[in-house]
């Protein structure tokens, strides 16, 4: 083997160990950010079940609650991949309601920047003239 294979083994080597290693640490965020968000849905699960026992509606919000646990379990316990895969199947599925969806959230966001911006500029104080 000339050396300038063994470089070019060495390089592609070192390479694979590069990608790996960030390939691992993309997939330890990944699953941070999957066990974060599992954690948030039951918080709101346990929330539901709290506020369904003080309103006399237990059963229904434990059903509730029930399915948001299974979610949970879902995102935390599924492979990544295989959860985009279903989120996209689902936008697809139910494309109209994701473009609506997408344009009402847009109105509203337009609206409250709007508002935002109008009130700001009624606030401004000028100096008087000379």
């Amino acid at each position: 083997m000339t050396t300038k294979e063994k470089l070019g083994n060495a390089g592609r080597s070192y390479a694979r160990g590069v990608v790996s290693e960030k390939m691992s640490g993309i997939d330890k965020s990944t699953e941070n950010f999957k066990g974060e968000a599992a954690s948030m849905i039951e918080s709101v699960a346990d929330q539901i079940k709290d506020l369904g026992r003080q309103f006399d509606r237990g059963a229904e919000a434990a059903g509730v609650a029930r399915r948001l646990e299974k979610t949970a379990d879902y995102i935390r316990y599924r492979p990544t991949a295989e959860v985009a895969g279903d989120t996209w199947e689902v936008v697809k599925k139910y494309r109209l309601l994701w473009i609506t969806g997408g344009l009402l959230g847009g109105i509203i966001i337009a609206r409250l920047a709007q508002r935002r911006l109008k009130d700001s500029v009624e606030r401004v104080e000028y100096p008087p003239p000379l």
